[in-house]
């Protein structure tokens, strides 16, 4: 895979580089970008290619760590400068094959010659060389050292000038290209000379022109050319034609790093640099501001798309107006921005440091202007961030902050972002402490939902709406989560905001689940899953399957399931993300679970008999409970769900089923002697009771494993005592305790 670090200007941005050349997209898992990256890495074995480090040698460790922590992952790097890592193997690049004589023979075997015709052709396609001018390329050739940016530098002046003529002129300049004087920069030391004689041949037009694009980082559009350095299309195609440039699908144009360099200090030579900047900052933070609106609806993904392609020249906008403390243009791009990568869930800790470099400049007791984008940015590195990376009470601090400095300047869209911002972190701490900050933190959505309806600021208020009604669902207030959901999904419709629809319809399935209706539930979790597949987010599109899978098997459609969960497991290893391996392997445990019961009784066809009701999604939920229950936090959760579903069990076989998840959570509170009266009470039952659920492994496991925990007189004991219970008697403790 190669990887161009040749446009970065941060070494902190490797680690997002490397991924985007992989096609890996970050997950909001909690872990870092670099955790990520590595841990993705470490199962496999592949090469990268580095190209164009020695700018960003302060990041160098991250090679190290890399070869550490992926031992199977091998390295190519190109630099100007050696790297100074034990582990580094130096090879010198050689250029590319030239003569070293001047005699017309077999002067198309080497590769420099071939290079210097190809490129000559394409400026004039009717060329033809004579033999005499032969010994001329081949001196060009060998005078440029064989480099390739020489040989096609040098050769873009055949449209004007003979081989003899260039030749003669480079003999004029050509001290600089092999020497080895320390007090060059390095990147000079074997281009100035053609640099300088290619910068001649530009126009004084295509000069100014040309040096002002070296602003730009990682290419840019046509627009951008002509608004931040007034190049016109005429005079992009001459500098394309004369090699200064490079066309990228007709659509956008890229500078050859050296050239950016040198078109950098001609820029500086004139002192236009910071005026240039200033421009170039405008126009990238005025595209993020003009981006706010059109994220929320129909050009949502295609503006998605130029950001990301535009992303290194926002970077640096950005940088350029943090360090210049403009901001008016900060906060101006400021909501586009957290719109974008708030989209973007890969992009998250990119964006967020974008936002950190900001606050770090800003001051909540400053000027006006200074305290509202401070309480603007920090509020909105809590919705990222929240309890889970930043110290609660940090969390508290600033967000009420935030919003009495939005209070004290009337900001009431402001203020209703706060009040959304506060009920999702006391949600995110509430969960930690079972849920208790739950209906606290409607309060707070409340304010936020009033707020924005008399803004008739529909994005945020469909976003908020979608949080509301999440928490009803989590209180198992299903009718009322239902009708804040739908009227989430209408504000996004009215909007036409896709990506906000698949989270309204996901949620909404959601709730349809735990309702126990399976034609709506696999209805909105297929619309869910279709929307995530038109936006190409890979964790979005994994969370769809996976659901619409979980669904499917309360239906008994193992087959459909199975072939769901596939592509999931294909993420989780691809990504090597443990949540999505877990929850896939309990799918796999589920099928084989359902495989083996319809082989066992000789069942046939692609669906199990299976009936989704109320039932299905509390012992799917127990069924996770338990294979996550060696973690203390799920031992509550499984007890919780073993209440549910014994107080939802309407028939022997589900309160069968009950009594085995009760045996299993009796295992993990060390109580065997109960747990095996239980498993007795179930033995009794079974004449009547036949469920795939015994084909689980946790519930095969459970007598061998009493066998060995208890002794046998204690057994046998146990075993009778549990044979006499009465099923409704212990169905009643169940949902008592």
């Amino acid at each position: 895979f190669m990887v161009y670090l040749a446009r970065l200007s941060d070494s902190a941005t490797i680690i997002p580089t490397i991924a985007d050349a992989l096609n890996f997209q970050f997950q909001t898992d909690g872990r870092t970008n670099k955790a990520q990256l590595f841990a993705y890495l470490a199962p496999k074995q592949l090469y990268l290619v580095l190209d164009n480090i020695e700018h960003l040698l302060d990041g160098v460790h991250l090679v190290q760590e890399l070869l550490e922590q992926c031992p199977q992952v091998r390295l190519l790097i190109t630099s100007r400068e050696r790297l100074k890592l034990t582990g580094e193997t130096v090879y010198t690049l050689q250029s590319l094959d030239f003569p070293t004589w001047e005699t017309p023979q077999e002067l198309q075997r080497y590769d420099a010659a071939q290079l210097f015709f190809e490129t000559a052709r394409r400026v004039r396609p009717n060329v033809v060389f004579q033999t005499a001018e032969m010994q001329y390329i081949a001196r060009i050739c060998r005078m440029v050292g064989g480099m390739p940016l020489g040989i096609i530098l040098a050769a873009t002046w055949v449209e004007h000038l003979a081989p003899a003529t260039i030749a003669t002129e480079l003999t004029r300049g050509f001290d600089l290209l092999e020497t080895e004087l320390r007090d060059l920069p390095e990147r000079q030391r074997s281009m100035r000379t053609i640099l300088d004689y290619s910068w001649q041949r530009l126009t004084v037009r295509e000069q100014d022109v040309f040096m002002r694009l070296a602003t730009f980082q990682g290419g840019f559009t046509r627009a951008a050319a002509q608004a931040v350095a007034g190049a016109t299309l005429p005079i992009l195609v001459h500098l394309v034609d004369k090699s200064f440039l490079q066309s990228i699908a007709g659509e956008r144009y890229e500078i050859h790093e050296l050239l950016r360099q040198y078109a950098g200090q001609q820029l500086k030579k004139v002192e236009a640099l910071t005026e240039t900047q200033r421009i170039h900052a405008n126009y990238y933070l005025d595209l993020l501001h003009n981006a706010e609106e059109r994220l929320a609806g129909t050009e949502q993904l295609p503006v998605i798309h130029q950001i990301e392609a535009d992303f290194e020249n926002i970077r640096a906008a950005w940088q350029w107006a943090v360090m210049q403390d403009e901001y008016r243009l900060i906060d101006g791009a400021l909501e586009g921005l957290f719109r974008w990568f708030w989209l973007r869930r890969g992009r998250q800790q990119e964006g967020l440091a974008l936002l950190n470099m900001a606050h770090q400049r800003l001051t909540p007791d400053g000027s006006k202007e200074m305290r509202s984008l401070w309480g603007r940015i920090a509020v909105r590195m809590v919705e990222q961030q929240g309890p889970w990376f930043v110290e609660p009470t940090v969390v508290r601090d600033r967000t009420e902050r935030a919003l009495h400095i939005a209070e004290e300047q009337e900001d009431k869209a402001e203020i209703a972002f706060c009040h959304w911002v506060i009920g999702l972190t006391i949600v995110s701490e509430g969960r930690m402490l079972e849920r208790a900050a739950i209906k606290p933190a409607n309060f707070h959505y409340e304010r936020a939902i009033a707020l924005y309806r008399t803004m008739d600021e529909r994005f945020w208020l469909a976003h908020a709406l979608e949080f509301q009604g999440h928490n009803f669902r989590q209180l198992e207030e299903y009718e009322r989560a239902n009708r804040i959901l739908e009227e989430s999904l209408t504000q996004r419709r009215i909007q036409n905001d896709r990506f906000g629809m698949a989270r309204s319809y996901r949620e909404i399935a959601w709730v349809r689940f735990f309702q126990g209706l399976e034609v709506d539930t696999i209805q909105a979790a297929e619309t869910a899953l279709a929307m995530q597949l038109e936006f190409g987010d890979q964790q979005g599109i994994a969370d769809g399957q996976f659901f619409l899978a979980l669904s499917l098997l309360c239906c008994g459609d193992w087959q459909r399931a199975k072939a769901l969960n596939t592509p999931v497991q294909l993420f989780a290893t691809e990504v090597n993300n443990l949540l999505y391996k877990r929850w896939s392997a309990i799918i796999t445990t589920i099928v084989t679970a359902m495989e083996r019961h319809m082989r066992d009784r000789g069942l046939s066809g692609c669906a199990f008999p299976n009936r989704f009701t109320p039932f299905s999604p509390k012992l799917f939920a127990t069924i996770f409970s338990v294979e996550e229950s060696d973690i203390y936090s799920h031992q509550i959760s499984l007890r919780r769900n073993v209440r549910k579903i014994a107080q939802v069990a309407a028939n022997v076989a589900e309160k069968i089923v009950a009594l085995q998840f009760a045996a299993i959570l009796w295992v993990h509170m060390g109580n065997h002697y109960r747990a095996l009266q239980l498993l007795a009470l179930v033995a009794s039952h079974s004449s009547i009771v036949d469920s795939w659920v015994s084909y689980l492994p946790k519930v095969m496991t459970l007598e061998p494993t009493l066998r060995e925990q208890l002794a046998p007189a204690a057994f046998a004991q146990a075993w009778i005592e549990g044979q006499a219970l009465a099923l409704d008697t212990v169905i009643g403790e169940l949902c008592c305790g």
